[in-house]
């Protein structure tokens, strides 16, 4: 007897339809957020141990920041350097020819400090030695006022930062220096939050206290005989010197061992 050309079909167990086929998943341990941790310690474990850092700023290297920290290289840079043992003001070596540091702080709430110019207005007699001082001091007071960026700009320059252009009354050289910046930022703002608790309380008024910073305030600066720094207050310095070049013409410009070189990569 012939059989039935549907018995084939009738006596399939399996289903036909693919969309029910079993999905794929994945081995419990893949855990792709601790791998993307595990290349970040790798990445900056290299970087620390070097001298100068070799970052790539854009956004192209977002692995290089984590949930509510820092997406760019750039600012992931930034971060470590501020934050590491010990920590160190970071100094932004963006030789190449569209200096896109430079454009970058350009667009953000920086104040930028034209190093280079402070010496050629000098030179040419269109500011003082006094008002180029003042203006130093001014620089650095707004960026703390108004919560920005006291960016650095050296440019292809060496201005003098170590001595002629540094005072303890105008532009302290502590500029330089992380521990003091870290001091403002923490203590002396309105708000100041307890690391161990979170806890926030008023913080302390900058004027009359022995911070480096504070023997540049004028009372003017002041409201109610009292400052306070806003969050947002950082410094940041920049040259277009390489690599190769930076330590022989900045070393006796600023204060190297204070500073934290990392060169940006584009790509």
């Amino acid at each position: 007897m012939p059989k039935d050309p549907n018995d084939a079909y009738l006596a399939t167990d399996e289903p036909t339809c693919s969309c029910n086929k079993p999905k794929h998943v994945p081995e419990p341990d893949h855990d792709p957020q601790s791998e993307l941790q595990e290349a970040r310690d790798v990445f900056w474990a290299e970087q620390e141990a070097n001298d100068v850092w070799e970052v790539p700023i854009g956004p192209f290297a977002p692995w290089l920041g984590t949930c509510g920290e820092p997406k760019t290289g750039l600012e992931s840079a930034i971060s470590h350097a501020v934050r590491g043992t010990p920590p160190r003001v970071p100094l932004i070596l963006d030789p190449s020819d569209s200096h896109p540091v430079d454009t970058y702080y350009a667009f953000r709430s920086a104040l930028v400090l034209e190093a280079k110019k402070i010496v050629v207005d000098g030179f040419q007699g269109v500011r003082s030695s006094e008002n180029i001082m003042e203006d130093n001091r001014k620089a650095l007071i707004n960026a703390m006022k108004y919560g920005q960026t006291l960016y650095i700009r050296m440019a292809n320059g060496a201005t003098d930062f170590l001595d002629r252009y540094t005072s303890p009354t105008h532009f302290p050289v502590d500029v330089f220096d992380q521990a003091a910046v870290a001091e403002i930022q923490t203590v002396h703002t309105e708000t100041m939050i307890d690391p161990a608790t979170g806890d926030k309380r008023p913080g302390d008024s900058l004027w009359g206290t022995a911070h480096p910073f504070a023997a540049a305030l004028r009372e003017e600066d002041c409201e109610h005989g009292m400052f306070f720094a806003r969050r947002g207050f950082e410094v940041v310095v920049c040259s277009h010197f390489t690599a190769e070049d930076y330590a022989e013409f900045l070393g006796t410009a600023l204060p190297l061992d204070k500073l934290q070189p990392v060169l940006a990569l584009l790509g």
